[in-house]
């Protein structure tokens, strides 16, 4: 059974029992007045005729108009939900692949400052190469000799030196 041929019976099924549930309004009130007593006349009270009336409003308000057209409406948000999913998730692996992919410093730039770099301490020199940004670190380490590149980065903290060591496999 599909989904759509439920919803049109559960439809069907709640309207048969808002109108059965209806007729059983009139009928009590047309054989009974207001204390219980059995009327007099077939007639029905005012006061049962505006239940009535109440009831079926709030049946027509409750009511779809058309419940293919719920069914589509449903399936088109979710469809535009998906290209936009879709396309935040382009831009996402568009801005981690810019991010994840150092820019090239200027070489000679790059060359001089890992020079001083390599004069310092290695834990001095880990301290504030943790404070730059990543590209920047990385284009710095990767110009430093490789003996005192490796103390800088045995001394930053584990995720610092993991995010610098992944950049620099990618570093041109």
């Amino acid at each position: 059974m599909d989904k759509q041929h439920l919803i049109k019976m559960i439809i069907f099924f709640s309207f048969t029992f808002v109108v059965i549930l209806t007729l059983m309004t009139v009928i009590l009130g047309i054989f009974y007045s207001g204390s219980g007593e059995p009327a007099g006349d077939m007639v029905a009270s005012s006061d049962t005729l505006a239940v009535v009336d109440s009831v079926v409003q709030k049946e027509k308000e409750l009511q779809p108009e058309d419940p293919q057209k719920t069914v589509d409406s449903l399936q088109s948000l979710l469809s535009e939900m998906r290209t936009e999913k879709r396309k935040l998730e382009e831009q996402a692996s568009v801005e981690a692949k810019t991010e994840s992919t150092p820019k090239p410093q200027s070489n000679k730039k790059a060359r001089e400052v890992a020079k001083i770099y390599e004069k310092m301490d290695p834990a001095e020199a880990a301290k504030i190469l943790s404070g730059l940004k990543s590209d920047m670190a990385v284009a710095i380490i990767a110009n430093m000799k490789k003996r005192q590149a490796a103390k800088v980065l045995a001394s930053m903290e584990p995720q610092t030196a993991v995010i610098i060591s992944r950049k620099l496999v990618q570093y041109n």
